[in-house]
């Protein structure tokens, strides 16, 4: 794997226009509230990564690797998440309304009564963990 790539140089190549960190090891990176909609995840390393409050609308994270991540408050509508690991994540007030969760590892992964998922979801099927 390579190395972790840090908050400065993360944004500082998002900014100047790529959105394409597949592959990428984010691991612990903190971007709470960055507009991250339409980036390139998949299968990047985000394991234990700050995403708080980042609006992550129509991203690809296929078969990445979310666990730990704190995405409380993340906006992930329209978000492929197809395969990806977010065991023991925080999804509480999370917004997931038409993401694609099939195959997405979510036991031990915490929600609350503000998450929203996509129709038809249950997480107490998925093993999630519902916080009071």
């Amino acid at each position: 794997m390579e190395a972790v790539m840090n908050r400065d140089n993360f944004l500082a190549q998002y900014s100047s226009g790529k959105r394409n960190f597949e592959g990428m090891n984010l691991r612990g990176i903190s971007l709470s509230e960055v507009d991250l909609s339409a980036v390139n995840f998949q299968n990047a390393y985000l394991a234990g990564a700050d995403l708080e409050s980042a609006d992550l609308g129509d991203a690809n994270l296929q078969d990445s690797n979310l666990r730990g991540a704190d995405l409380g408050g993340a906006f992930l509508q329209n978000t492929n998440l197809k395969g990806a690991d977010l065991r023991g994540a925080n999804l509480m007030g999370a917004d997931l309304r038409e993401a694609d969760l099939d195959g997405t590892q979510l036991a031990a992964a915490d929600y609350d009564r503000n998450t929203h998922f996509p129709t038809g979801f249950h997480p107490e099927t998925a093993k999630m963990h519902r916080v009071p």
